[in-house]
């Protein structure tokens, strides 16, 4: 299963988090499956 940045949706293994542990396009440092990313894009959840 592919794991994104919940902060702009880059793979994990490619933004950093596998080695730094935070994306280093965005500096978020959560992520998530793929698909939880696109669900949370698409229907627009509001995060506090």
């Amino acid at each position: 299963m592919d794991m994104v940045c919940l902060g702009c949706g880059s793979d994990a293994s490619l933004c950093g988090f596998d080695t730094v542990g935070y994306c280093l396009n965005c500096g978020s440092g959560m992520i998530a499956a793929a698909e939880e990313y696109e669900q949370k894009k698409l229907g627009g959840a509001t995060e506090k």
